[in-house]
């Protein structure tokens, strides 16, 4: 929808390169070409033209005309709903799934890559950090979990098959179930719960943390070390032969604290159903992840339903908030806590100042009744606790009706509290 609000601008902006900035699914957006309609228009298009080319390849293959617009929408908008309750298997059909899944991932890489592969520069492409890395996570995940499923299945084709399809549907956030992998060895399950972390590139259609900030975000942590063990080391820290800024670095530690926090006030909130611990864990991460299928009770053949109305709005606010990477979220809520804080402030500030009148009040009463003992008029209940001076200070605070000036003004302490006493100067101390 932004890129679509974009695209019908009649030019480019600043404020609509910071509302780009705020909802761009990724640490930095840049534009492919000097006006940002036209970057808007050129992205739309590849997405048009990988949707289309899907259609054909679902619906040539011999899929039903609204079960390929269906599968071929929720793959490209990462959404995971199939018209069937058992979802891709019900088809039957290898070839819908191997179709499925290398459509998820190429849903699933930067479309700013299929832009420089259209005009034919194909450096970025090779020397891309973040494409090279979601390649290796990919097919080391896939070729772990394929060995570990091994002896659940007929063959390794077949584990092989299921593990690339469950692997992609979780690292780009589609959410489409081949298997119940709830079922699988708890070694694939945990490969599957990072991957809902991991997920896809930055400027897809992907959502959660995205692969370039783990890479940035390991990178800074092995400057820090080299640091630590060479002090005088200078160094910047690059992503594809280019440097990252320092304000790009602070955006993305600040990012995962953000994220990390989110998940575990979500979790202690949900935790209140008191489900199983795995249970409420999967929930909560699937959910910020937007990666939909979970574990234990919400898994591929489970529901949300068995947790309560309350904890249902704590996750249907983690999916808003993980879906837009927080900050939106955040800058819609920050103006709401300042009211109530300054709100909260003034009603401190009244309470202190009726409470500073009505010692005054006290005071004045307790001078006009004659409060004061001894031959210094010092009030008896200072004179009896130890460790009391006076001493003569000058004030510039008088009236003429008091008929003194201003070095007549005698004021004695007791540790932090101090009062004024207006005083003749013949006063003996």
């Amino acid at each position: 929808m932004l890129v679509l609000l974009l695209a019908g601008l009649p030019k480019t902006s600043k404020q609509a390169m910071h509302l780009m900035r705020a909802e761009a699914p990724g640490p930095s957006i840049s534009k492919l070409v000097p006006r940002l309609s036209t970057s808007a228009m050129i992205l739309y298009g590849l997405y048009l033209f990988l949707s289309v080319l899907e259609f054909c390849f679902l619906f040539l293959g011999g899929m039903p005309l609204s079960d390929a617009l269906v599968h071929t929408f929720d793959t490209a908008g990462t959404g995971g709903f199939s018209l069937y309750a058992d979802s891709i298997p019900h088809s039957n059909s290898v070839y819908f799934e191997a179709v499925i899944t290398v459509f998820m991932f190429l849903f699933g890489v930067n479309f700013n890559l299929y832009f420089f592969l259209v005009i034919r520069e194909f450096t970025p492409v090779v020397r891309g950090s973040e494409f090279r890395a979601c390649l290796r996570i990919a097919a080391g995940s896939i070729l772990l979990v394929a060995l570990n499923i091994l002896p659940l299945y007929r063959g390794l084709s077949q584990a092989f098959c299921h593990a690339s399809f469950q692997v992609v549907s979780v690292m780009t956030t589609t959410g489409y179930a081949i298997a119940d992998f709830g079922l699988w060895p708890t070694f694939s399950r945990m490969i599957l719960f990072f991957l809902m972390v991991v997920v896809a590139m930055a400027g897809s259609t992907g959502d959660s943390v995205k692969v370039v900030r783990i890479l940035v975000e390991f990178k800074a942590l092995k400057l820090n070390i080299q640091k630590l063990a060479h002090p005088q080391k200078v160094e910047a820290l690059t992503l594809g032969g280019k440097p990252v800024s320092r304000e790009e670095i602070t955006k993305t530690l600040a990012f995962f604290s953000f994220w990390f926090v989110l998940i575990a006030i979500c979790s202690i909130l949900v935790a209140l159903d008191g489900q199983d611990f795995e249970s409420t864990i999967a929930a909560v991460y699937t959910c910020i992840g937007s990666v939909r299928p979970g574990f234990g009770i919400c898994g591929p053949t489970g529901s949300f339903a068995p947790f309560s109305a309350f904890s249902r709005l704590v996750l249907s606010f983690a999916m808003p908030a993980g879906r837009l990477e927080i900050y939106p979220v955040l800058i819609l809520i920050l103006p709401l806590l300042s009211l109530m804080g300054a709100a909260q402030t003034g009603h401190r500030a009244e309470r202190r100042e009726e409470q500073t009148e009505g010692s005054d009040i006290s005071s004045r009463d307790s001078d006009s009744r004659g409060g004061y003992e001894g031959g210094n008029r010092i009030p008896a209940w200072i004179q009896t606790r130890p460790g009391w001076s006076m001493r003569q200070r000058t004030c510039p605070f008088f009236t003429e009706h008091d008929h003194l000036s201003p070095c007549d003004t005698t004021v004695f302490f007791y540790g932090g509290f101090s009062q004024k006493t207006n005083r003749l100067a013949n006063i003996q101390v």
